[in-house]
């Protein structure tokens, strides 16, 4: 072996890149990383990274962090030194703000929503990197990544273009269905605008089959029907006694009665069922169907009362109300095939239920009770009261003519009188008052009802036969008394002695004991005007479905001619009259 290759061998060896380069090795890292590195001036790269070839001796070594910052450090180096640098940076902050076209877009940031909305400054941001998402509804959403430098303010703007657009309108049954757009941001209503596209949305309504669906939205107006299907459930009825007529009411079905039938289904929803029967209190049940269906058991009350009993009852105030009679449950024939349209079709109606009817038309002395009372407080209604007193003949309802001329009459015969000048709302606070004072139900009677009770059992033009001319005996009607001094009256061929009001009960009664319910006033009952009879009920049931401003009055009045005293005439009211009046019914 030569002198050469041994020192060469030497020189290789271990200690050979330190004695032939002299030089030392950096390792040099940060948290975070990505720092910028400069060795004695000069950049080396970032971190983390290794710089190797480095003199001995003293070197300046530079970190710069783009977001957190400087580090300077000056290191000694040995000949063959490997060092390792670690810089753990502290947190920095900046801000941020966002900026759109148009204003008002939400704000995502990092995948967490912001509660303002655009324009918006992010103050004391942690520096670096951040993923920001801009959307606005019919807008284009937008994503961006932002870089926040230490204490400065990094601005950012996006537009946001315009989506093309569509109007979703649903044509639903039932009409009131619940409509949840499931995938959209904003509820639905008719001619919502939405991004065209695919959405999911829910339809349901109660009493029917939810349905969930995708409807998809083109540009321009999209119209799509969705039918939901209505659930029904089997109502079975045990009643006692078993010849009670059952009929059943859906207010999904308008409220119209049917009779009920075994394996009877009704659709979900609120119903009533309603049971009638000779001799026992009809009974009411207000029920709600489900599709698993209702069993009932029903027990009707025995009515234990005394057809043409007299009562009255007492009053909390003191005193009594008005005098009553109690009518037994019957059947009549309601209406007229022969006369005006109005009276007819003639039917049969079932009156099942014995009720007390007052045997008078109410007195100006009872009424003015109630308003006295009530004379600074308010009515049923919460409306105010009107202080006045009842004047027999206050209003006008004798038409376009003149009015004739009020009898001259003392105080105590004329609260003998029938109170007038009664309109439905002042009927409606008297019965109120009376149901409060004595504890019992007073009602107005249905038209069924008063016509039960006026007949008496009879089937002639009047109560008591055919002939007008016997009116007078029974009646305050448009007589000759009055068609003397106002001759363009139609009178009757007889004489009743008033011109005007008579006192309560001047004339004969019917045979259920009532007076008065022809002539004197006519009188408020608790049905709608209906044009005809048709689709009206068979049974003692006021008919109030459809009601507009008018009810129907019953009972010609002291200036009505014969014609308008037949059993089946039937008149319209809204408002008060001079000649209107009214009678109680008092439920047993």
């Amino acid at each position: 072996m030569t002198l050469g290759l041994l020192v060469l061998l030497v020189l290789g060896g271990a200690y050979g890149p330190g004695l032939i380069r002299g030089s030392a090795t950096i390792r040099v890292d940060s948290t975070p990383p990505g720092a910028t590195v400069v060795l004695n001036g000069d950049e080396r790269g970032v971190t983390p990274v290794e710089i190797t070839g480095v003199p001995p001796g003293e070197a300046m070594l530079h970190l710069r962090h783009p977001h957190r910052g400087d580090d300077l450090v000056r290191l000694t180096l040995e000949r063959g030194d490997s060092k390792t640098h670690h810089v753990s940076f502290p947190p920095a902050f900046g801000a941020l703000e966002v900026v759109t076209n148009p204003r008002g877009a939400q704000v995502i940031l990092n995948g967490s929503a912001l509660d303002q909305v655009t324009p918006t400054t992010i103050d004391s941001i942690p520096t670096g990197e951040h993923k920001v998402e801009v959307s606005i509804y019919g807008r284009e959403s937008k994503t961006a990544t932002i870089e926040v430098f230490p204490g400065t303010t990094t601005r950012h703007a996006l537009e946001l273009e315009r989506v093309p657009m569509g109007a979703l309108t649903l044509q639903l049954t039932p009409a009131n269905a619940t409509v949840e757009l499931l995938d959209a941001p904003l509820p639905y209503s008719s001619g919502v605008r939405l991004p065209i596209g695919t959405y999911r949305l829910r339809v349901s309504s109660p009493g029917y089959d939810a349905r969930e669906m995708d409807v998809t939205v083109a540009h321009g107006p999209n119209r799509k029907r969705v039918d939901l299907a209505r659930q029904y459930g089997r109502l079975a009825v045990d009643i006692r006694p078993a010849n009670a007529t059952v009929t059943v009411a859906a207010k999904s079905e308008g409220g119209r009665p049917r009779p009920f039938s075994e394996q009877m289904h009704l659709p979900a929803g609120p119903f009533t069922i309603r049971a009638t029967a000779m001799g026992y209190r009809n009974l009411v049940r207000n029920l709600t169907m489900t599709p698993a269906g209702i069993s009932l058991r029903l027990d009707m009350k025995r009515l234990d009362v005394t057809p043409g009993r007299r009562f009255r009852d007492e009053m909390r105030s003191g005193g009594e109300g008005p005098e009553l009679v109690i009518v037994g449950p019957g059947a009549f024939v309601m209406g007229s095939d022969s006369g005006p349209r109005d009276e007819g079709p003639a039917r049969e109606v079932q009156i099942s239920q014995p009720f007390a009817i007052g045997i008078y038309e109410v007195k100006t002395a009872e009424f003015n009770r109630f308003r006295k009372a009530h004379s600074h407080g308010t009515n049923a209604s919460g409306e105010r009261q009107r202080p006045d007193a009842v004047v027999p003949w206050a209003t006008s309802g004798a038409g376009p003519q003149a009015e004739p001329e009020a009898p001259a009459v003392g105080h105590s015969e004329a609260n003998k009188l029938p109170a007038t000048g009664l309109s439905l709302r002042d009927a409606l606070d008297y019965l109120a008052f009376l149901s409060r004072e004595t504890g019992h139900t007073y009602r107005l009677p249905s038209e069924a009802e008063w016509e039960y009770a006026a007949r008496a059992g009879s089937d002639t033009l009047y109560y008591f036969g055919d002939d007008p001319d016997a009116l007078c005996e029974h009646a305050n009607v448009a007589d000759e008394t009055l068609g003397e001094p106002y001759p363009y009256y139609q009178t009757a061929n007889c004489r009743d002695g008033f011109i005007r009001l008579a006192p309560v009960g001047s004339f004969k009664p019917n045979a259920f004991g009532l007076y008065d319910v022809i002539g004197n006033v006519e009188e408020w009952v608790a049905d709608c005007w209906h044009g005809t009879y048709k689709g009206a009920p068979r049974d003692a049931r006021a008919w109030d479905a459809g009601c507009a401003r008018f009810n129907v009055v019953r009972g010609g009045a002291y200036d009505a001619p014969p014609d308008d005293q037949r059993m089946t005439f039937r008149t319209m009211g809204g408002d008060a009259s001079g000649s209107r009046g009214m009678r109680v019914v008092r439920e047993l």
